[in-house]
């Protein structure tokens, strides 16, 4: 997940840059029983000050608090699959799971809610458009 995995891997510098943005959790306009929020995270990791994406969450917390032992993040798969509808629909989730955890899940970058990343035509044009066949291929693009 572009973002919130990424974040538990790359370093303090990452994760200080995550961790002063945060999240503002407020009821989702399709259903206000699940919360949605947005986290800003950059578009390349080792430039945590540099240019960034929002990635669109939802949340549907524990239904009994009182049991919750944490949150349970899901990937929505894809390429293309969207985290948030996921969530906005009933639970697969067995009821205990639904009980103890708050499942969240994303919009990955450009599905969705979530915004996209552009590339410049400059770096689209260096995209290798032949069928890479021998080691002299590969190396010729590295």
């Amino acid at each position: 997940m572009a973002g919130v995995g990424n974040a538990a891997v790359a370093g303090k510098g990452v994760t200080d840059a995550v961790g002063k943005r945060g999240i503002t959790w407020k009821p989702c306009e399709e259903e206000p029983t699940v919360e949605c929020g947005k986290l800003t995270v950059p578009i390349d990791w080792s430039k945590p000050d540099g240019p960034t994406v929002d990635l669109t969450l939802a949340r549907r917390k524990a239904t009994d608090p009182s049991a919750r032992i944490g949150s349970l993040l899901t990937n929505p798969g894809g390429p293309g699959n969207s985290g948030v509808n996921d969530i906005l629909r009933p639970s697969g989730f067995s009821e205990e799971v639904q009980r103890r955890f708050d499942i969240v899940s994303y919009d990955p970058r450009g599905v969705a809610r979530s915004g996209a990343v552009t590339c410049s035509a400059s770096v689209y044009n260096k995209i290798p458009y032949e069928v890479m066949t021998s080691q002299a291929d590969y190396d010729k693009w590295i």
